[in-house]
């Protein structure tokens, strides 16, 4: 008994060992990707100037609402996401058929590069990614995968490295708005849906992605695990849809100082007082799976699944917002209307 006890032991401090390693070594894609290790210097001048004037695209693709997906941390690419997000965004295109639904943005890289591409690891990734089609959420998938993504949202929220992030995703996102002919210069709003760790991933990227548009940003968390992160306030509204049986959105109230009510001089709470940030309850839903937002399963008492009820309440949001920012004509490309593709 003792001996087992031991070797209990033994594998819980390896455990530790190997999340703390992972942990130190989780902002280096930022470094990297700053520093111009994969082969490019970057220059966050030069990602707000002239690199290539974008033409307005044709009147007839240009939709009423763009809406940019940032999934939760149990993927490993933009085009692997789990059947519960493909069945939720399935059911937003079914109830606003008139927006362009964006999806590939994978916002656990600053380069948009999938864990599944070009990596050095990434036959382990192609390994525990092909693990967890075959057999769903797994200690192994979970520990590989989700904690490499979990670590990534809090670089992200990390006041040292959380910048460089941050430019990175943005830049992925306004390069993703321009393949799906968003109008540059015309203050056309932009919506990121952030589930999970997405929704710290977008509230990190509203100032940099705010001159990259030309637009406004809002954001519209579901179950999201935000931060404190300064960027709310670049912000024009972020709504945070929760379920009162998701403990995990709500650690991130605890986890950050400048989320508690006593610390009213934060960027949160100034942006919460001004009334810029709206916290809706959708009822007894949990984070994911059985019982979460984006269960078809589960129903409320009206009848309405999970699914539906989140989605209903996330259109019916950007329609509302986007009636208060009526796009301007175009007559030339505006200074920060421009972005490389």
């Amino acid at each position: 008994m003792l001996w087992l006890f031991s070797q209990i032991l033994a594998l819980i401090g390896l455990g530790l060992l190997l999340v703390t390693i992972a942990a130190l070594l989780a902002p280096f894609e930022s470094l990297g990707w700053w520093a111009g290790w994969s082969g490019k210097k970057v220059d966050p001048e030069e990602l707000l100037e002239v690199n290539k004037v974008v033409p307005p695209p044709p009147p007839e693709k240009i939709k009423p609402y763009y809406v940019v997906y940032l999934s939760g941390i149990g993927v490993a690419s933009a085009d692997g996401l789990a059947p519960e997000e493909v069945d939720f965004l399935d059911e937003v295109r079914r109830q606003m058929p008139e927006a362009e639904l964006i999806e590939d943005v994978f916002p656990y890289s600053v380069t948009n590069n999938p864990l599944t591409g070009q990596r050095t690891l990434r036959r382990l990734w192609r390994w525990a990614r092909k693990f967890q089609i075959q057999y769903g959420e797994t200690i192994i998938s979970m520990v590989l995968i989700n904690l490499r993504n979990f670590l990534q949202v809090f670089v992200s929220s990390d006041p040292r490295y959380g910048p460089l992030y941050s430019l990175g995703v943005a830049e992925e996102i306004g390069r993703a708005l321009v393949r799906h002919n968003y109008p540059l210069g015309t203050r056309t709003p932009v919506f990121i849906i952030g589930f999970s760790g997405g929704g710290q991933v977008g509230m990190g990227v509203a100032p940099y992605l705010n001159p990259l548009i030309g637009g406004p940003v809002h954001l519209i968390s579901i179950g999201g695990f935000l931060s404190d992160d300064p960027g709310v306030q670049q912000l024009h509204h972020l709504l945070h849809l929760y379920g009162h049986r998701d403990r995990l959105q709500a650690v991130s109230a605890i986890l950050w100082n400048g989320r508690w009510p006593i610390n009213f001089h934060s960027p949160w709470n100034r942006m919460r007082s001004s009334g810029r940030i709206t916290f809706r309850d959708l009822g007894p839903i949990d984070h994911r799976g059985s019982g979460g937002y984006f269960d078809q399963f589960s129903l409320l008492k009206n009848g309405m699944s999970f699914c539906e009820h989140t989605a209903r309440e996330t259109c019916a949001y950007i329609r509302q917002a986007a009636a208060e920012h009526p796009p301007v004509a175009l007559v030339q490309p505006c200074p920060t209307a421009q972005i490389s593709q």
